[in-house]
């Protein structure tokens, strides 16, 4: 099955399946065309838009690409929907640090916090186990 795109790509269709959504982002990551790539993982979120993963890898794209004010954007933005994930903390510990802002101390904290609440998270789900 395959859709058309609404964002002015007129006549570009793109699969509408997430596996090859998934295959085709990583391949154009491999050949480092970045923005080819964030057109298949912003359809990715279109479809699964409750899976983070695609919406890091938009981040990412953008942090390969040297677009690090979209990166960083796109990292709080994903932080505020999906406080908890641990790796797009680490994330933007990272690049607030890269690129000198004193942001990067309180993610830091919400990283050792977030780290800490899922080491708990495993922990009381091995008790039954026990």
């Amino acid at each position: 099955a395959v859709v058309s795109t609404q964002s002015g790509h007129y006549g570009r269709d793109l699969p509408s399946e997430i596996g090859p959504i998934s295959w085709l982002g990583s391949y154009y990551i491999e050949a480092h065309y970045y923005e080819k790539a964030i057109e298949y993982f912003k359809k990715a979120v279109l479809i699964e838009p409750n899976e983070v993963k695609w919406q890091l890898m938009i981040a990412s794209c953008h942090r390969r690409s040297g677009n690090y004010p979209q990166s960083l954007a796109t990292y709080k933005r994903i932080h505020k929907n999906f406080p908890e994930n641990v790796e797009c903390l680490r994330f933007l510990v990272r690049i607030c640090s890269d690129l000198g802002l004193n942001e990067a101390e309180e993610y830091e904290e919400k990283l050792i916090l977030a780290k800490k609440e899922k080491s708990t998270d495993c922990d009381s789900a091995l008790i039954p186990l026990l």
